[in-house]
């Protein structure tokens, strides 16, 4: 089998008809036709090179190799979804490490109360605090090295809102009629896409 020429989109029929137990419901689920999701079963043996069903007295079962094939396959099709449709943010229960960057005064004076209000949320996710070294953060923070930049960044702020860069990134800490010159601010910029 060559990974690299796999259509990924047969393992997403494969996993549906699995949890159906039947191809034409599971084509009704993936609105595609019966004989579309019977093509895919018949490429998707034909790219791995074994069956993974076979017909049964209702619908499908699994061979062997398709039964101990797809834990693997419902694992991997649920981390990408996880990846690309993220839920809700509970603390408790995502172990992420946010990677922040901030000066060491600023940390000495916020890092107290954050840490003390994850311990109340028996937060799972960890805080990993990097020292500023560059008054503008951009480049780290577009090759995702780090999170969020908490700091008085008005030359960047400026850069930013000139370039129409406003919509991508968050500012938080803009008190009401404070000019850029007088703002703590924390950017978390993302690329345009």
């Amino acid at each position: 089998m060559n990974f690299r020429t796999l259509d990924l989109n047969l393992l997403r029929v494969f996993d549906t008809v699995m949890a159906e137990g039947s191809i034409t419901r599971a084509a009704e689920r993936l609105a595609m036709t019966q004989p579309a999701v019977s093509n895919a079963l018949k490429r998707l043996r034909d790219s791995i090179g074994d069956d993974l069903l076979t017909r049964a007295a209702r619908g499908v079962a699994p061979t062997a190799f398709g039964e101990a094939l797809w834990p693997q396959v419902r694992a991997a099709l649920g981390q990408l979804r996880s990846a690309l449709e993220p839920g809700d943010f509970d603390p408790q229960l995502d172990a992420r490490v946010f990677r922040l960057t901030m000066a060491d005064a600023l940390a000495a004076t916020l890092l107290p109360a954050l840490m003390a209000r994850f311990e109340a949320l028996s937060a799972r996710c960890q805080i990993e605090v990097r020292p500023l070294i560059d008054r503008d953060p951009r480049e780290a923070l577009a090759h995702a090295d780090i999170d969020f930049a908490l700091g008085h960044f008005p030359e960047v702020v400026a850069a930013l809102v000139a370039q129409g860069g406003w919509r991508r990134c968050a500012i938080a800490g803009w008190p009401k009629g404070a000019t850029s010159a007088r703002c703590a601010v924390g950017i978390r910029w993302r690329r345009p896409r």
